[in-house]
């Protein structure tokens, strides 16, 4: 397997785990009503999932100077081109690149290869 240019970094998998954890001990902790106890569990266990899932799943490799597959936190594959590169959007927790067949998010925790980053600068320039 090649080596990811794109990936979470274990803080990701840490969270992933401390909601988990937290999710399991609302029921028991919070003395507030069953149905605000249960929503509790719920989100923690969702976000908890959520970002073990990007932890695992999410990532991307070049596969050529030029062009990289990307892969969701599902799973899902997709195949972008440097050249087709939009614009960036920087959000407070999240980085949007923007491509002409799709989107990337970019979690704050996420790693970036510097050869990653060098062909995103040149796509950049080039826009």
């Amino acid at each position: 397997m090649k080596e990811k240019d794109l990936y979470q970094s274990t803080l990701a998998l840490g969270f992933g785990i401390v909601a988990i954890i937290a999710a399991f001990l609302c029921p028991f902790v919070l003395k507030t009503a069953f149905l605000i106890r249960m929503i509790a569990f719920a989100a923690l266990l969702a976000a908890g999932i959520g970002a073990i899932l990007c932890w695992k799943n999410q990532s991307a490799v070049m596969t050529g100077s030029s062009t990289f597959r990307y892969r969701t936190m599902f799973g899902n594959e997709k195949v972008y081109r440097f050249s087709e590169f939009v614009r960036l959007e920087r959000g407070t927790k999240a980085t949007k690149l923007i491509f002409q067949n799709g989107t990337i998010y970019i979690a704050g925790w996420t790693v970036l290869s510097e050869r990653f980053i060098a062909a995103m600068d040149r796509a950049m320039e080039d826009r």
